[in-house]
């Protein structure tokens, strides 16, 4: 089998995947519930992703031509009405499909969900904007469907989250990953599953403080409009202050959202913190984009004095190749926990659920260590109201 795509062509790939699909069903005549070549020989025939493979059988899913079974594959046609009515949830990124491309996020988010809807043999609809405007009410009307609930994954705002939540009062949803004013007085069908970002950042703090030669801290940020950037920076002022380190307002860099490469943007900042007349001794960066851009800056200015963390992890190859701590973000966690809480309706769940994150030290013995702290599952700090960053409050 060989399916012929060009890459540089107006239609999409995935899409000419799906085309080629709808001809491979007509010129072979296939019957409803006669099965599809699997997705693994869709991208070998074609020579693209699994991922772009996968959303051209997902185009055909959509568009009611076939259909999905967990872990057994997909079939042409509708499946076959039976006692109850087919399973399905849905995951939603404002970019649907073509995210699990370009959103590193969304991949972990994406992989953990579906084990958890694999495990109840439900089905996941990946829906984008224009599927929650022109699908949602399709899949909770039809008769076939009994759409378990909503989980939303880059929603850095509550409004349309709250407009679905009053919209349909009875379909639960979850929200993932972003601390935003508000969570805790969602309707009652709102439910989050969060990092617990303080933690991260205290505990961060904790290892680069104990450091035995940390005497001077600097810090390197973005301003966004979620909380998550702001509770790190909070945990690691409550750390750094804990343990005597100075943590000055002009050692801590934050900028807006970059239009270019994030790592530009940190290696800028790491020129502004060794332009002090005390440079720091070790920088704290909110991700780990931004600490691979300090890390080769500090190496084009020939500094080994300083030691840096990231946070994240989300692309686990940076922190690696550069060689420097970051924090790890349970992401594939997140996934989980929000589909068992769509899947699980018999099961009470808070309304709010924070995943502990997990410290990866990556720091050469010569800089040693004076509390004894190596890092692993994390400890809930007991958060100070006293402790400010240079932006304002903390907490």
């Amino acid at each position: 089998m060989r399916i012929a795509v060009q890459a540089g062509a107006q239609r999409p790939v995935y899409a000419q995947i799906a085309a080629w699909l709808r001809t491979y069903i007509r010129d072979r005549k296939l019957e409803p519930g006669a099965r599809l070549p699997a997705v693994t020989e869709i991208a070998a025939a074609a020579g693209v992703s699994l991922r772009t493979a996968e959303r051209g059988l997902n185009e055909l899913v959509t568009a009611g031509l076939c259909y999905r079974q967990p872990k057994r594959g997909t079939f042409v046609g509708r499946p076959l009405r039976g006692p109850g009515r087919r399973r399905v949830c849905g995951l939603y990124h404002r970019r649907g499909h073509e995210a699990l491309e370009t959103d590193s996020l969304l991949l972990p988010v994406h992989r953990g969900f579906t084990q958890v809807a694999d495990a109840h043999e439900v089905d996941i609809l990946l829906l984008s904007s224009a599927d929650l405007r022109n699908s949602l009410p399709f899949y909770l009307d039809s008769g076939e469907l009994e759409f378990a609930g909503l989980a939303m994954v880059n929603c850095d705002s509550l409004g349309e989250e709250l407009e679905l939540a009053r919209q349909y009062p009875a379909m639960k949803l979850v929200h993932i990953n972003y601390h935003l004013p508000g969570l805790e007085d969602s309707p009652d069908n709102v439910h989050s599953v969060l990092s617990d970002e303080y933690a991260g950042g205290y505990e961060a703090g904790r290892f680069l403080a104990g450091l035995s030669r940390t005497r001077r801290a600097g810090t390197v940020t973005l301003k966004l409009s979620d909380d998550n950037y702001r509770l790190r920076l909070a945990g690691f002022a409550q750390a750094m202050s804990e343990l005597g380190v100075a943590l000055r307002p002009e050692s801590q860099c934050i900028r807006p959202p970059p239009h270019n490469a994030q790592q530009t943007l940190g290696a800028e900042m790491a020129r502004e913190l060794f332009a002090l007349p005390e440079p720091p001794d070790v920088i704290f960066c909110v991700n780990d984009l931004l600490a691979e851009g300090v890390v080769l800056e500090l190496a084009r200015l020939g500094r080994t004095d300083a030691v840096v963390c990231g946070h994240d992890n989300v692309l686990p190859q940076i922190s690696l190749q550069h060689g420097f701590s970051t924090v790890t973000v349970d992401f594939e966690g997140m996934g989980r926990k929000a589909a068992e809480m769509l899947l699980r309706p018999g099961e009470r769940f808070p309304k709010l659920v924070q995943l502990m994150p997990q410290l990866l030290p990556r720091v050469s013995t010569e800089h040693g260590a004076r509390n004894g702290n190596r890092g692993g599952l994390l400890e809930r700090p007991r958060r100070s109201s006293r402790t400010t960053c240079a932006f304002g409050a903390c907490r």
